[in-house]
């Protein structure tokens, strides 16, 4: 981390370092809980215990599914969001669908009568716009800190993805572990909870930097010169 040190160093006005730092909160919060998600998913959905009671089989099609339709918005859709919206605003539709995705998944997996087959296919549908959630954090960090520092900034987001995907599945894992035995949508569906209320704090870390930035930068229409 000693390039973003770097930044705060050469970028040390209070509002870029909270900038800086929001966006970092609202990137741990994307990628650490993806990571977990991939982590714990499969254990839920062939727990004969559970809800869903997939086979080997259907976690392949759900995988497959999943591969699919990041692919396809992140190749089509995000143009159509990114006209049509500011990057903040597709920062904060991602967290609020990426944290309801989850609280749907806390449902369906806590009461059978939730967890038909088809939940988890719905549930990730619904949530696409969280493809965007890197690309946009990218762009922002490159219009605070200028052009000419843009690969420094690549290995910052690098760094801040590989810390968390490592550090919040740590964190989230046992929790999972100590819960999957207890029904209850504070048994097996605490995790997701606990998944659910970190995407929040990035909703609300994004919306306070959306309301802080001025217009230009928030519409990632203007780049701030680096100083």
């Amino acid at each position: 981390f000693s390039s973003l040190a770097s930044l705060f160093a050469k970028k040390n006005d209070r509002r870029t370092s909270c900038t800086l730092l929001t966006l970092a909160v609202a990137l741990a919060a994307y990628v650490g809980t993806l990571f977990t998600f991939a982590q714990i998913f499969p254990a839920v959905a062939k727990d004969q215990q559970g809800s869903f009671r997939w086979t080997t089989a259907d976690q392949s099609d759900f995988n497959a599914a999943f591969g699919a339709e990041r692919a396809i918005f992140a190749m089509c859709l995000f143009r159509f969001l990114a006209a049509c919206m500011s990057d903040l605003s597709i920062l904060m539709l991602s967290c609020i669908t990426l944290g309801l995705a989850y609280f749907s998944f806390a449902l369906a997996s806590s009461f059978p009568i939730l967890g038909g087959s088809w939940v988890p296919y719905v549930t990730i549908l619904s949530a696409v716009p969280s493809v965007s959630v890197c690309p946009v954090i990218r762009s922002q960090y490159s219009l605070v800190v200028g052009a000419d520092r843009y690969g420094e900034v690549l290995s910052i987001v690098a760094a801040i993805e590989n810390l968390f995907a490592l550090a919040i599945p740590l964190a989230l894992c046992p929790l999972y572990q100590s819960t999957a035995s207890k029904s209850g949508i504070f048994g097996r569906g605490a995790v997701f909870l606990a998944m659910a209320g970190l995407q929040l704090v990035g909703f609300v870390a994004t919306a306070s930097l959306r309301c802080r930035l001025p217009s230009p930068c928030a519409d990632g229409a203007d780049e701030v010169q680096p100083s």
